[in-house]
């Protein structure tokens, strides 16, 4: 069997040729972009971890990335640091691949270093900055192209700007899907979030996103954007009658939701699904002259090379289309229990607020004692621990190992959760006759130990003093 032939296919895959010679303008402009948004999220983070996670006691680590721990502070600040420069240097096009590579390796380290900084937007940030090193993203508008001793090639393969096209069209997607549940159509949680900071708006538009109408026209027309933009962006003609809709749509999202850099990114990547030599076409129309250059081509790549480069790309999207399909592997609600919530694009879909209490002793011992959370992790962590309530397990068994360094024989630990998800009345969560010391981790199925919550409960049922105008 001939297996580089099989391959050979994946260069051209549904038509399109992965290896056509195209201008790297767009991808240059959106190296600068891309590097301005992740210098503002690294001067964000690089905040929050120096001052707030630094001085947490535990960590909610990733269930594949347990062996990670925190740097010493002042050696988190020298790696925070280089990284803040290092996007300076993406930025400008200078040593381009070193700064990529290593801003790429530092936000990664931060974004899996504890679930309590967990978005949607972070991790779509970490998947692009791998992705961006291995591009000649600094082909155009780069120091490196203007210090290079030889002409460098200003195309690039359609590869990269392929990679980033499909990557945007799952997040869409599956966001429009992940919406397809019976809370969201029924306009939670997204009634109640419209009705935070009514007040910075005029009037008469919060009238609108207040009432029924104007709930129901947020929450359905969020489902059709996201279902459909990926397909209209594809679309050589449609896409130019989507970038009002999509600047509208994401301008909203920024004064609505807090929801960081993630809009202004958006309209920034929608650049790159129009002609890859747009920068080009629009220095024209504004009269601007460009400089005549020496055409340099692209070295030709190797069957070898070229076979290599389609496995990899073809085998990333398709664990891309798979791994979302989690969600639905699980019985109950994911908003309830958190499986298949993370890694699955399922944004903007739960508002939860649990209450916990943490007892603790030794099998020996007649009392319990209660454990103050607050003493080892911050309310960020716990907000988004409440999400994914695996995350309590991995808490149970750190404050385990730690009351066995104190000497406990037989550690007992029995947790007592109260959780209410978008608005329903508040159920527990957890088992609380059992020893979560000896609990064992699961990953491929919601445990016993976790309730079932009641699915006749009515969203929205605890928030009744919701503004209106």
């Amino acid at each position: 069997m001939d297996l580089s032939r099989h391959i050979k296919r994946l260069h051209k895959p549904f038509g399109l040729d992965l290896f056509q010679e195209v201008s790297g303008k767009s991808l240059s402009i959106f190296r600068i972009g891309f590097g301005l948004v992740m210098l503002y999220e690294m001067i964000n983070l690089r905040s929050y971890v120096l001052r707030d996670l630094l001085n947490s006691k535990f960590f909610l680590t990733y269930d594949l990335f347990f062996w990670l721990d925190a740097l010493p502070r002042p050696v988190m600040n020298v790696v925070l640091t280089l990284a803040g420069f290092a996007t300076i240097f993406v930025i400008v096009g200078y040593k381009y691949r070193y700064a990529q590579l290593l801003v790429a390796i530092v936000w990664a380290y931060l974004f899996l270093l504890d679930r309590g900084h967990y978005n949607n937007h972070y991790y779509l940030y970490s998947l692009i900055c791998f992705a961006m090193a291995f591009f000649n993203a600094n082909s155009n508008y780069s120091v490196d192209a203007a210090l290079s001793k030889t002409p460098i090639p200003k195309t690039v393969h359609a590869w990269q700007i392929w990679f980033i096209r499909i990557q945007l069209f799952i997040v869409y997607f599956y966001g429009a899907v992940a919406k397809l549940n019976a809370d969201w159509l029924r306009g939670w949680p997204i009634r109640k979030w419209l009705t935070e900071d009514i007040g910075k708006f005029p009037d008469w538009y919060a009238n609108f996103v207040t009432s029924d109408f104007g709930v129901y026209f947020y929450a359905y027309g969020g489902i059709a954007f996201d279902l459909l933009i990926g397909f209209c962006l594809l679309h050589k003609k449609l896409r130019y009658w989507c970038l009002p809709a999509i600047i509208f749509f994401h301008v909203s999202n920024h004064f609505f939701w807090n929801i960081g850099t993630f809009p202004w990114f958006s309209i920034l990547v929608t650049t790159l699904f129009f002609d890859p030599d747009w920068p080009e076409k629009f220095g024209r129309w504004l009269g601007v002259k460009s400089k005549e250059i020496t055409e340099v081509k692209l070295p030709s790549a190797n069957v070898r090379s070229k076979n290599i480069i389609a496995l990899v790309f073809s085998v990333y999207m398709l664990i891309q289309v798979v791994a979302p399909l989690r969600q639905f592997m699980y019985p109950g609600n994911p908003g309830w229990h958190g499986y298949g919530h993370l890694f699955s694009w399922r944004m903007m879909l739960v508002d939860s607020v649990s209450g916990i209490i943490v007892k603790v002793k030794d099998e020996s011992d007649d009392e319990f004692a209660i454990v103050a959370m607050d003493d080892y992790i911050s309310f960020r962590q716990f907000r988004k621990a409440s999400r994914v309530p695996s995350s309590f397990l991995d808490f149970a068994h750190f404050i385990r190992d730690e009351m066995i360094k104190g000497g406990a024989q037989n550690p007992v630990v029995q947790m007592k959760i109260l959780k209410s998800f978008n608005g329903r009345p508040y159920e527990l969560l957890t088992d609380t006759t059992v020893n979560y010391a000896i609990i064992e981790e699961s990953y491929y199925y919601v445990p016993d130990w976790i309730e079932p919550n009641d699915p006749d409960a009515t969203p929205g049922a605890i928030w009744t003093n919701l503004e209106k105008r």
